[in-house]
């Protein structure tokens, strides 16, 4: 026979029982470490299935679009719920390609209630939560808030979320019906972990005035927008000619849907007294969007004689040039939860007069970044905006401050830091594993 291999043992002998052991856990640590690397063994990622009503031109679209585009890596795993727009609004879904975004079409789900054909709403919305099986649904926009936390009771979701980017307790029903949907928010608050407040002054009214919920469930958490287009502008070379305006015209102008909410009438009014009043040939107004009053907005203007001095553009998905083109940014709304238009100015670098209703005055500055106006009298804009088209310096000023104010303030970066946190913080507080 040959001669058997000899096993020389370290000075502390044969290995015992608990070494072996030892060894063998460290050689299944290395395979689960190399598997990992290799992708073979994933953790399991948190879910998030976010659920807005419709990707109107707007920050909640806006927003919505940019977490579930950002929360979909190592860590988060997002899926996006959306309706469709109604006929004459204008849309941002060209947004999920731009970003990538997964997403799940329910066009039901749109702004308008129909009692019948939202009971199958409901049921579709409760159908993907099963499907996808969420770890947390957040909802945006108050129709999307209603069927998502709903169906996300039914269906058992841990975490519940929504997030208020206005409200319709002012400005948009008669008062009945505005109390009605107040009571329904109020119960449906009972069965949500936390609400969000876009604004400080917004989360006043919710609290405070309107008393949705208790305090220490809200928690306010600004907006956040993809500046980048805006912040690269030069306020001081304006770009005219490329929307049919002169270099040395003063251009005041304003962004958003033509609603009765964002008031356009009082811009128009605005714009014909300063018209009549000032009598220069280079003064001109702009006004850019789409929606269900856009005839309407387009009639009272000719009717006021303005046609040659205001010109109404439809939405613009290259929506910066025409910030480019502006001297002043105008904006008449009844009601506002956080101003985009107003964000978006302010990081073209342009001074900001706007109606001081609800978020505005937590983004507007007085005095410092542009000027808000407690009044709807046309009469009461007219000094102000006056003193800026006369004051280059002034305007230069307020849009500098304006642009380094909102850069930190609503960047995309810090909103995807807070909302990141904000759910490691309610998976945590209810005691949700993820395997």
């Amino acid at each position: 026979g040959g001669r058997k291999a000899k096993v020389v043992y370290p000075e502390k002998g044969p290995p015992t029982v608990a070494m072996r052991i030892q060894d063998l856990y460290g050689f299944i640590g290395v395979i689960v470490n190399v598997a990992h690397i290799k992708g073979l063994v994933q953790m399991e990622k948190i879910r998030v299935l976010r659920i807005i009503a419709r990707l109107n031109i707007g920050g909640p679209a806006i927003q919505t679009i940019l977490l579930t585009n950002a929360l979909n890596n190592d860590e988060f795993e997002s899926l996006l719920v959306t309706g469709v727009v109604e006929k004459g609004e204008g849309q941002m879904d060209f947004l999920i390609e731009r970003y990538h975004v997964k997403s799940v079409l329910i066009p039901e789900l749109g702004r308008n209630i129909r009692p019948i054909r939202d009971i199958m709403t409901l049921f579709k919305v409760y159908g993907v939560i099963k499907q996808f099986k969420p770890h947390i649904v957040h909802t945006h926009t108050s129709k999307a808030g209603f069927m998502g936390r709903v169906a996300s009771m039914l269906a058992g979701v841990p975490v519940k979320i929504h997030t208020f980017h206005g409200h319709t307790f002012f400005g948009y029903f008669n008062p009945l019906a505005s109390r009605f949907f107040l009571k329904i928010e109020r119960i449906l608050a009972l069965f949500t972990d936390r609400i969000i407040a876009v604004s400080p002054l917004q989360f006043e009214e919710i609290v405070d005035k309107y008393k949705v919920t208790k305090r220490e469930k809200c928690i306010v958490i600004p907006l956040g927008i993809d500046l980048d287009a805006f912040l690269k502008i030069d306020p001081t070379a304006k770009i005219k000619k490329e929307i049919g305006f002169n270099d040395d015209d003063m251009v005041i102008g304003t962004v958003g849907r033509m609603t009765d909410i964002k008031n356009h009438r009082l811009f128009l009014s605005i714009a014909s007294l300063m018209y009549d009043s000032i009598r220069t040939p280079k003064l001109r107004f702009a006004i850019i969007g789409n929606g269900e009053l856009k005839r309407d907005i387009i009639r009272y203007r000719d009717e006021l004689g303005l046609t040659d001095i205001v010109r109404i553009f439809d939405w613009q998905s290259d929506i910066a040039k025409f910030y480019r083109a502006f001297d002043i940014f105008l904006l008449t709304s009844r009601n506002e939860g956080t101003p985009v238009s107003c964000i978006e100015a302010m990081a073209s670098g342009l001074p900001v007069v706007s109606t001081a209703v609800g978020g505005v005055p937590d983004v507007v500055k007085n005095g410092q970044t542009g000027y808000v106006i407690k009044s709807f009298d046309p009469a009461a804009f007219t000094n102000t905006i006056s003193m800026l088209m006369h004051d280059k310096d002034a305007r230069f000023a307020l849009g500098m401050e304006g642009r380094k104010f909102v850069k930190d303030a609503f960047s995309k970066e810090r909103l995807i830091k807070d909302i990141k946190s904000l759910y490691h913080e309610i998976l945590k507080e209810k005691g949700v594993k993820i395997k």
